[in-house]
This record gives C-alpha cells, structure tokens and sequence, in this order.
C-alpha cells in the first residue's frame, strides 16, 4: 500500500481502500470459508508477496510469525504467488485486485484474519496543476476501480473507491 506523503510539495489523492485476501482453489478444503483466519493456514504452504514495506512486509511478519520458515514462500511477485494457487501448490494472501477476473471459475478469495489494509493512491506535484493526460488517468483508474468493487463486493471482499 501507499502512505500519505507528510513532504509539503506533493499532493496525496487516496484511489483505493481494501485488504488482503485469502486466495486458494476452489477444490482446497478451505474454500469453503468465506473468512479464513491465520490458525486455518498452520500446515497449509502459504504464498505471500513480500515488497518490504506497508501492508505486505506487515502480512510477511504476521504469517512468518505464526508459520516459521515452514510452510511460507515469499515472493516479489504477485503473479508467481497466484500461479503456485493455480496449480495447487499453495494458499496465498494477496491484494484482491491481484486476481484476474477469468480466473474467478478455479478460485475462491476469502476475507482473511488478521486484517491488514491495504491504501492505494496517486502522488503528484502540488506546484504543477495536472495535465489533461493525467486527469483522464485518474478517472479511467477510478471508473475501473468501480467495477472491479462492485465484484469484489459481492464476494464480500470490502472494496471502497475514494476518489
């Protein structure tokens, strides 16, 4: 996630507030929880995405805390994480934007205990006014938010578009 910027020059415009998801096959014992909670993982070969900072190095040190070196397969990718879901070789906690919407048919997301959540916004520069380029940008961003929170939504992922 993104953190607001305390530096006087720039400008912070929250996008996007969510929060990590539990993604497994739809065939894995768990998929039948619409919440899975950090004890629900123990055994279970966990994938996360780990970009040393914010909401995903937060969930890291959750899930290496409670699941050690065994079991836990970090990754900078989210892509690499959701292929090893794909192929059953693991659970992954992942961003819910993270998950392509075709493969929704193979997979299950779930809310996920503990809670960590997720802010995404745009920085720019106060001392320029935006281009038309990047206004457009900022509203097809916003326009595709809002469709993809609506499903998300509707799996009971919370999904809020703020801007």
């Amino acid at each position: 996630g993104f953190f607001p910027s305390t530096e006087s020059s720039i400008a912070t415009q929250p996008v996007i507030e969510t929060e990590l998801v539990c993604v497994t096959r739809k065939d894995h014992p768990l998929a039948r929880h619409a919440e899975i909670d950090l004890r629900q993982l123990v055994g279970q070969t966990v994938a996360v995405v780990d970009h040393h900072l914010g909401a995903t190095f937060n969930m890291q040190q959750i899930l290496h805390d409670a699941l050690g070196n065994h079991g836990l397969i970090t990754t900078n990718q989210s892509l690499a994480a959701l292929n090893m879901v794909v192929h059953g070789g693991a659970v992954a906690v992942l961003h819910p934007l993270t998950v392509p919407q075709h493969l929704l048919d193979i997979l299950h997301v779930a809310r996920f205990e503990p809670r960590e959540q997720v802010t995404f916004a745009i920085f720019y520069s106060r001392r320029r006014p935006l281009s038309r380029i990047v206004s457009k940008f900022m509203v097809a961003i916003r326009d595709s938010a809002r469709v993809q929170g609506a499903l998300l939504d509707s799996m009971g992922i919370p999904f809020t578009v703020t801007m």
